[in-house]
């Protein structure tokens, strides 16, 4: 069941992304750190921590994110990139100055699972870089226009 719902899930924007992690470690849990008899039961732990992730995401159907974003002349791409001993992960967000404000919105995240052989946290922190770099670039292909300068 728990496949079914991580499977239902379509976030190309990753506006979900930490509820995605949670299931991404668990199913690397599943392979890597307990290897499977595909023929047998699994194990009562793997069942309860499935449980728990469902209804731990269980209302995410009714969350409603707004992924309205303004962009002008005035507006700033900051990109945060961070890491962890287990994650690699990126954040986008548009920073513009309109006549109401100042309005911050989140255009996209990234995440990516770190191998769990022992490399550095900087190793780990350049691949959170690489994440960032790429979104940039994809981002900066769907706005049709060249990012002129990142925070």
């Amino acid at each position: 069941m728990a496949f079914l719902l991580f499977a239902e899930m379509f976030d190309p924007l990753g506006l979900v992304t930490p509820c995605l992690v949670k299931f991404k470690l668990y199913l690397r849990g599943l392979i890597v750190d307990s290897p499977a008899d595909w023929e047998g039961q699994v194990q009562d732990h793997l069942i309860k921590e499935a449980e728990y992730l469902m209804a731990e995401c269980a209302g995410l159907k009714q969350v409603a994110i707004s992924r309205e974003v303004e962009i002008n002349e005035s507006s700033k791409i900051i990109v945060s990139c961070n890491a962890s001993e287990m994650i690699a992960g990126c954040c986008m967000y548009v920073v513009t100055k309109t006549e109401d404000g100042v309005k911050v919105g989140l255009m996209a995240a990234k995440a990516k699972i770190v191998p769990s052989e022992a490399v550095s946290i900087p190793w780990k922190e350049l691949i959170a870089a690489l994440l960032g770099s790429r979104l940039c670039k994809q981002i900066e292909f769907a706005l049709r226009r060249p990012i002129k300068k990142i925070g």
